[in-house]
């Protein structure tokens, strides 16, 4: 996938995290989908996702993020939807993970999901037993 194409799903995989349309980890309200028995004139509610392909093309990016391991998760999320500075992503690299220089951990969450999204090799989704997370960038 091309640098360019690769932003542009990005800046719509953050766009869509900030929209507020999706819940992530809580169910929606009922109280929008009901539809009285005694009647019906009543139409069944558009799906939002299925009206708007680019939430879908944020939600594939979605799932290639939820997918990658801590730093390169993390590094995308505050880069890309809180947008942090520098001196944050430095400051917390280097107390997480050990890592002083924050552009090469980016550059391979961004090259992760780029092959994702391309269908190359899936990021492995490695959920961790306990809470022995590594501790340096090499380690991964």
């Amino acid at each position: 996938m091309l640098a360019a194409d690769l932003d542009a799903r990005l800046a719509e995989w953050r766009n869509w995290c900030l929209s507020g349309r999706h819940h992530r980890g809580q169910a929606g309200s009922l109280e929008g989908r009901y539809r009285s028995p005694q009647r019906n004139m009543w139409e069944a509610p558009v799906n939002s996702l299925q009206a708007s392909p680019i939430a879908w093309r944020a939600y594939e990016v979605e799932l290639a993020v939820v997918a990658m391991l801590d730093p390169f998760r993390w590094i995308i999320v505050a880069f890309y939807v809180r947008r942090q500075p520098d001196v944050v992503l430095r400051r917390k690299l280097r107390q997480r993970w050990r890592v002083k220089d924050p552009l090469p951990v980016l550059e391979e969450a961004r090259r992760r999901v780029g092959a994702a999204l391309a269908g190359g090799a899936r990021p492995r989704a490695q959920v961790p037993t306990s809470r022995a997370y590594p501790r340096t960038f090499e380690s991964l």
